[in-house]
């Protein structure tokens, strides 16, 4: 009992820590060489599209190595009250931004722990699977229909 224990409050500890973090996708990367000019970089890009005072990012960051294929990391960004990161990501719903240029849109997500982001997977999958099967069963209904008029 005490193994649960620890780990549910682990989890409830991280989740506490994400409150404040928005997940922007999609945001162009800078091309600078300093660390410190690809995070101002990214900062003046994150003021521009959330229209936020600067005082209200308090800091913005790269998840992972680079990719291969040379599309963006995500951003993961810090912001000063946890209401103001709920306002970005939609209270847990995501929030896209649609550009005017390019093909992909920038979404703002809320900063999940790998639990709940697998919990979100399996209904996302869950509901996929239940769509193709209703669709599936009214194609079955509409040949059934044209066979009896004809």
């Amino acid at each position: 009992k005490q193994w649960y224990q620890r780990r549910v409050a682990i989890t409830a500890g991280e989740r506490e820590k994400r409150k404040r973090n928005v997940v922007v996708t999609n945001l162009k990367e800078s091309t600078l060489t300093t660390s410190i000019g690809r995070y101002e970089s990214d900062k003046k890009k994150l003021l521009d599209i959330m229209e936020v005072k600067p005082e209200q990012i308090v800091t913005c960051y790269r998840a992972g190595a680079k990719r291969d294929n040379g599309g963006p990391r995500l951003l993961i960004v810090t912001l000063e009250t946890p209401r103001l990161a709920e306002h970005f990501h939609n209270y847990g719903n995501g929030h896209r931004i649609e550009r005017k240029v390019g093909k992909n849109d920038i979404w703002f997500n809320p900063d999940l722990i790998k639990a709940d982001r697998d919990a979100n997977f399996n209904a996302r999958k869950l509901m996929r699977e239940r769509r193709a099967e209703l669709e599936g069963k009214r194609m079955k209904k509409t040949e059934n229909k044209t066979e009896k008029k004809e």
